[in-house]
């Protein structure tokens, strides 16, 4: 796909809004993205259905690319609430573990990567936990993931997983208990920060989503406690808590996105993890063989068809290794297709997302 070229001077006080797929780069002047500051000639990719503001203090060159499908407009001021400047001036400050709660395209992911950066820009260091299974950034889909700052981020999706739990669903709703010992075991698996933030799914409401976050919060003992939007079941989570929980101001400018481009978001996400894969066989004699909601071994018989499914390579301390796309069972081996070469898995786990061989979404299984 063939890209445009634009040079753009943006005026002090005003900030570019880009929606992708686009990459803009700081070519002079000092120019900011979620609080990270441009580093000059680093280009900052702007994914599909992904938006990015740049803004401006001192006013800033830029050198903007943009794609088919993408929109660039300038405004007068800044997308971030002042809300979140508050917080992120409470964190830096606090320190400890931090949740960000929030309804789905309530901007929470944003959020995450505000706080990640003022953090790190005071010489705090910083990990993240993603664990919105849905619309993961860090992991694949499917999984909760977490990894340390080492410098600005201008997504989530900079950084590389240091620890990953397959979860094996792209919503909460099947095995909300298994988010919540993932996000436990992820958190383990990190080194020690001096703040670490918590990006959350948008499952709030009802009973048992509001259930499922109270369980959330109780297990991760969090410091502080960020919802995002104005949905009544936030204030029953905030309200409940004996720590610091604070009711933030959206912004304006978050873009909401339908249910077919968070689909295409996952589908990025897959290709990001599995392009590239090589078939690989194993012994099914040497490993434990398990469907992603229970305990007990799959019964392979019974699932049909088994091609296609994402899997989850899973080490002996329960940890992910790795994804992969089932291709199936002969005899005593089984066949998929994975970048997981070299390391063996003690267990598969078998996932609810059927895939094509583009790693496009074709369907769920039910076990």
């Amino acid at each position: 796909m063939q890209k445009m070229l634009l040079a753009t001077k943006l005026q002090p006080g005003r900030t570019l809004i880009i929606d992708g797929p686009a990459s803009i780069r700081l070519i002079d002047g000092e120019a900011s993205c979620f609080g990270g500051p441009l580093v000059p000639n680093r280009w900052v990719l702007v994914k599909s259905e992904r938006r990015v503001p740049i803004e401006s203090s001192h006013g800033a060159s830029l050198e903007v690319k943009i794609g088919e499908g993408a929109m660039v407009r300038e405004i007068q001021g800044s997308t971030i609430p002042g809300s979140w400047v508050e917080a992120g001036q409470i964190v830096h400050q606090t320190h400890g573990t931090v949740v960000v709660l929030g309804d789905v395209d309530s901007g929470k992911s944003s959020l995450s990567t505000y706080l990640a950066n003022v953090c790190h820009s005071n010489g705090l260091t910083v990990t993240v936990i993603d664990a919105d299974i849905g619309q993961a950034d860090i992991g694949p889909p499917t999984t909760i993931s977490g990894a340390s700052l080492t410098d600005v981020v201008y997504s989530l999706q900079d950084l590389s997983p240091e620890a990953s739990f397959f979860v094996g669903d792209t919503t909460p709703g099947a095995v909300p208990e298994k988010v919540i010992h993932g996000a436990i075991r992820v958190r383990s698996h990190l080194k020690s920060s001096e703040v670490m933030i918590v990006n959350t799914d948008g499952w709030i409401e009802g009973v048992e989503g509001l259930t499922y976050k109270l369980k959330l919060l109780e297990e991760l003992r969090p410091n502080i406690a960020l919802g995002l939007g104005v949905e009544p079941e936030l204030d029953l989570i905030l309200d409940s808590q004996n720590f610091t929980a604070l009711k933030l101001g959206q912004s304006e400018y978050a873009r909401p996105r339908s249910r077919e481009e968070r689909k295409r978001a996952r589908e990025a996400g897959y290709r990001k993890f599995l392009e590239g894969s090589q078939r690989r066989e194993l012994r099914l004699d040497k490993l434990w063989i398990r469907p992603f909601n229970h305990p007990e071994p799959a019964d392979l018989a019974t699932i049909r068809p088994l091609r296609g499914l994402l899997t989850g390579l899973i080490g002996s301390d329960e940890m992910l290794l790795g994804i992969s796309r089932l291709l199936g069972v002969k005899g005593k081996r089984i066949s998929l297709e994975t970048k997981i070469l070299e390391e063996n898995p003690s267990v598969i786990e078998l996932g609810a997302v059927r895939l094509s061989p583009e790693y496009e979404e074709t369907g769920y299984s039910h076990m």
